[in-house]
């Protein structure tokens, strides 16, 4: 039985910006015959080329588990008091984005002054747990049934599963796709508007 709390939400937005922006400085912008700079699809997108994977959003959590084994056995029957159990308490974070920024796509119309940006849908980029967090509580003890260092780690595997499905639930995507999308906006408007090129209506389509 596991029973999960979020201790932290935390956006990686300040380190994303910083990136972002420094991108969108150095990004190749073509200039027509009267010197004047002009941006196109292709310029907006490079001002992305330095981030290949886009982690917006993250959920953090503590958990505590508990382990019942089975008895002990012979001759195919059970032996009275050879149960072994334990309880594990670890943390975990989950974090959810754009796993591949190469396929966002940006359609950039000079006469409707509009820019329509199409991405993939944000995701689960990655569940993990912190092993140095995992401490265990209340081993049983039984020298016929020892707890083995074995038993802790099949137990352990598919916590991050247990702890990505929570963080689902607690509406991690859902932040992760508004947090992107005020990102994106934000990115396309600044390197719009360090080429001088007007007031565009920014949208995100997401695919």
């Amino acid at each position: 039985m596991s029973t999960y709390s979020p201790v932290r939400r935390r956006a990686w937005a300040a380190v994303i910006i910083l990136a972002l922006a420094v991108a969108g400085l150095v990004a190749f912008i073509v200039m027509d015959r009267a010197g004047r700079a002009q941006v196109t699809g292709e310029t907006l997108k490079s001002s992305f080329e330095e981030v290949a994977e886009f982690a917006v959003e993250d959920y953090s959590y503590s958990s505590i588990g508990t382990y019942d084994g089975e008895k002990m056995h012979v001759l195919g029957v059970d032996v009275p008091w050879t149960e072994k159990s334990f309880i594990v308490t670890y943390r975990g974070e989950v974090k959810a984005g754009i796993k591949d920024m190469e396929a966002v796509e940006f359609d950039l119309d000079e006469d409707k002054q509009t820019v329509t940006v199409t991405a993939p849908k944000v995701e689960v980029l990655s569940s993990t747990i912190d092993q140095s967090s995992v401490e265990q509580y209340d081993q049983s003890i039984n020298p016929f049934n020892q707890v083995q260092v074995r038993d802790v780690s099949e137990f352990m595997k598919g916590r991050e599963d247990d702890g990505q499905k929570e963080a689902v639930k607690a509406g991690l995507l859902d932040r992760a796709e508004k947090r992107a999308e005020d990102l994106l906006v934000s990115q396309v408007k600044a390197t719009l508007g360090a080429a001088g090129a007007g007031d565009y209506e920014v949208t995100v389509d997401w695919k």
